[in-house]
Formats: structure tokens, C-alpha cells, sequence
């Protein structure tokens, strides 16, 4: 049944949609056997089943003209009819057909008119003329006073590239892209004369314009051609040096192996594996080498035994109270001094031991009072005591150093057993 009709003076079109089924379907859309789409006025259709005109609202619902739903699923080898049925409309009829006029009351509103406000959908215009915006009689489009604001020259007959301008929603990025059959299409920005490109108010940097940068950070540059500037392609290598070979001439000096030093030789720099240098120094003692006895006499105390002497700053014999720095080991030292006192009689008193440098001055005055212990390997005595210390002092080569000792209030004689280790610390 055909719940709707048109209006008066109106007619209706007829469009028949049959359709298989596969089986269950329980709406219907789109193309039939015969590639028709379903379109009709809701209201104005009809529904078979396998011959059997169905009930609109109890057995199916056709509510927005494309689709039909609320179906029993169907089987397969169903077959469906929809008699569509919609109101006429002059844009389907061919203008070979009209003749004469058609007056108001025989159209709606989907006729254009001369003088209508309507929006027109699927429509090609050929060379319209608009006001806004205007396009002039070149294919320009001019601003409302009729002067120029883009303009389109044919230059390619056979174009397939363009350019795509596209808006953005909000916090968006508008866009000016180059679209087109190509893979890779280049976007040219050409301006005139001696004018610039710009963005912002700003000239664009180019790859070949003569131009002043500033504030600018490049990362990982390549520069070739360019007077007093080092190429960054001269290094290869984490590590490397750049040094200069002669005068203005940049060149590399590949990393050095671990543990290498860097020198000069042939008035450019190197790297080198420093000379292996041992221990220096020396380690003396003797066995009750000094008698001190009664008051404040200072003694220098003689070593007569060497555990080790790398340099020869000692002698067992000759002059051996002296330690003599060897020649070229000019610096600083280590000097670790210990003396066994031993054997005194009478009231215990202080003593203390020094280093005396070429024969004068005193450094590292160490004092102690005489205990009645017993050093080791040092038995039958009484009124024993260690005193030991150590500093570092700076000696040139070649000057001597002894160590001396004396006691301030001893009323006996002491015995001094001592021990030094000199070592060279460097320059």
C-alpha cells in the first residue's frame, strides 16, 4: 500500500529493485541484480517477499529512502521486489523533452532560478563570473575593487601537479602543499627581481643565496669552498685532533692506544708511549751505629747496610751519613725515618732526630722521652724507645742530606739503630 502521493500537479517515478538473496539478510541496501541502488520516498515504496507484498511497520521499516531494515532473516534464493515510487523531478528528464514553459506551481524549490538564493551541488561552471570573490577576464581572481590578487597562467599544457591548500580546526596548521601524479614534487617559491622569499617577515635561507646567519646552530655541517673554515669531514674518528701541519694548513692527528701520551716531534704534535721508569730510591739501616752520651751533642747517624739502592745515593763506607741526590732526579721525596734507642742510664731523657741538608739547617725535628720497653731483637737494655716520622722535602741533584739525632738531658750513654727509606716521588 502507498501510504503518500504527491503533491497536486505533481506525478511519480517508478523505479523496480529486485534482489537474491544469500541468506540471512535482514535489511537491504545498495545495488540489486542489476545494479540499480534502492532509492525511494519513504511512504512510497513496496516490499515483496518471494511474490508476497509485506506489511510497512510490522514487517519491515523504510524510514530514510536508501535503506530498508527490521527484517526476518531471509534465506538464501529469497527473492525480494521494492517497487520504489518518487516524486518527480525535472533534473530527470532530458532537456531534449521539455518544450514550452513550466510555471511555479509545477516545480519546487530544487529548480535554479535566476534570481534564487540556492546552493547548487555536483554543478561544473564554465567561465562564471563571480563579484565575491571576483574573477577577472584573464581567469585571475581580483580582490572588490577588481585588481589582482592570484593569477593562473597556462604555461603547461599537460599538467599533473599542483598545489593543495589546506585549513586546519582549531590549534590546527593551515598548509600549502604540492600535490599531484608525481612521487616527489618540488614546492617553488619564486620572488621577483632582487625581492626575497620570505616567512614571517623574515628572508627564507636558501641552499645557494649569499646570505647572513645569526643565532643559528648547524648541526653536523658540511662546509666546502669557504676560506679559514675547517671541514668537518677532516675527522673520522671519536678522538681525533685537529692540528695545524704548517701555516694554514688544518690537519688530523688520529687517537692515540691507551695509556699514550701526547709530545712533539718534527715541530708537530704525536702521541707516544711514555718510557717505563722503576722505583727510585734507596733503603739503609745499621745496629747501634752511634754512641750518643751526656748532654746535647748532636750526631750524625751513619748507615752501614742497604736493603736496596736503585742510583747509588749512598755508600756503606764512604761518607755514610750522607744520602746524595743523583743527577738528574732533582725533585721532591719521601723520607720515612725510624731509630731504636737503646741502653741508657741514669735519669731518662729526651732526644730527637732531623735532616740536615749539605751540612746545615734542620727539617722534621722529631722529639721523644726514653721508655723502659724493649725494641725488638735489642735485649739486655733498659730505658728503650722507637721514634720514627716521615715528610717530604724538595732536593736538587746533587746535594746531600743526613739524618741527625742528640739527646737533651741523658745522663748515660744511648745507642741509636736506624732505619731510612728515601723515595722519588718526581719533579
Amino acid at each position: 500500500m502507498i501510504d503518500q502521493y504527491p503533491s497536486p500537479n505533481g506525478v511519480l517515478t517508478s523505479l523496480i529493485w529486485r534482489k537474491t538473496m544469500s541468506g540471512g539478510e535482514t535489511s537491504l541496501s545498495g545495488y540489486d541484480n542489476a545494479s540499480q541502488a534502492l532509492s525511494y520516498t519513504p511512504g512510497q515504496e513496496q516490499v515483496y517477499l518471494n511474490g508476497i507484498l509485506l506489511v510497512r511497520g510490522d514487517d519491515y521499516t523504510a524510514t530514510n529512502g536508501t535503506s530498508i531494515t527490521g527484517l526476518s532473516a531471509l534465506a538464501a534464493s529469497d527473492f525480494i521486489q521494492v517497487n520504489c515510487y518518487n516524486n518527480f523531478s525535472v533534473a530527470s528528464l532530458p532537456s531534449t523533452s521539455i518544450t514550452g514553459s513550466i510555471t511555479s506551481s509545477q516545480v519546487d524549490s530544487t529548480i535554479v532560478t535566476t534570481t534564487g538564493t540556492q546552493t547548487l551541488t555536483n554543478k561544473t561552471l564554465t567561465t562564471p563570473t563571480l563579484t565575491t570573490p571576483r574573477f577577472g577576464s584573464a581567469g585571475e581572481i581580483d580582490d572588490t575593487n577588481g585588481n589582482e590578487l592570484i593569477k593562473f597562467p597556462a604555461t603547461v599544457a599537460s599538467a599533473v601537479n599542483e598545489i593543495t591548500v589546506t585549513n586546519a580546526a582549531a590549534s590546527g596548521t593551515p598548509s600549502i602543499s604540492a600535490t599531484g601524479d608525481d612521487t616527489n614534487i618540488s614546492l617553488n617559491l619564486v620572488a621577483k627581481g632582487s625581492g626575497t622569499v620570505q616567512s614571517g617577515g623574515v628572508p627564507v635561507v636558501t641552499t645557494t643565496g649569499s646570505q647572513t646567519l645569526t643565532n643559528k646552530t648547524l648541526t653536523s655541517p658540511t662546509i666546502t669552498g669557504a676560506s679559514g673554515v675547517i671541514n668537518n669531514t677532516l675527522t673520522t674518528t671519536t678522538g681525533d685532533i685537529i692540528y695545524a701541519s704548517s701555516a694554514n694548513t688544518p690537519a688530523r692527528l688520529g687517537i692515540g692506544s691507551t695509556n699514550q701520551v701526547l709530545t712533539v716531534s718534527g715541530g708537530v704534535p704525536t702521541w707516544a708511549t711514555p718510557a717505563t721508569s722503576g722505583f727510585v730510591g734507596c733503603s739503609l739501616y745499621g745496629f747501634r751505629t752511634v754512641l750518643m752520651s751526656n748532654g746535647a751533642t748532636t750526631y750524625a747517624i751513619p748507615f752501614t747496610s742497604e736493603y736496596f739502592d736503585t742510583d747509588n745515593f749512598h755508600d756503606n763506607v764512604t761518607n755514610n751519613t750522607r744520602i746524595t741526590i743523583p743527577s738528574g732526579k732533582g725533585g721532591k721525596y719521601q723520607i720515612n725515618v725510624q731509630i731504636a734507642y737503646d741502653n741508657a742510664s741514669g735519669t731518662p731523657g729526651y732526644f730527637n732526630w732531623f735532616v740536615r741538608i749539605d751540612g746545615s739547617g734542620s727539617y722534621g725535628i722529631t722529639t721523644a722521652q726514653l721508655q723502659n720497653t724493649t725494641p725488638a731483637g735489642i735485649s739486655g737494655s733498659t730505658n728503650n724507645s722507637i721514634v720514627s716520622g716521615s715528610g717530604i722535602i724538595s732536593f736538587n741533584a746533587g746535594q746531600y742530606f743526613e739524618i741527625l739525632s742528640r739527646t737533651d738531658n741523658g745522663n748515660g750513654n744511648i745507642y741509636a739503630t736506624p732505619y731510612v727509606t728515601v723515595a722519588y716521588l718526581g719533579a
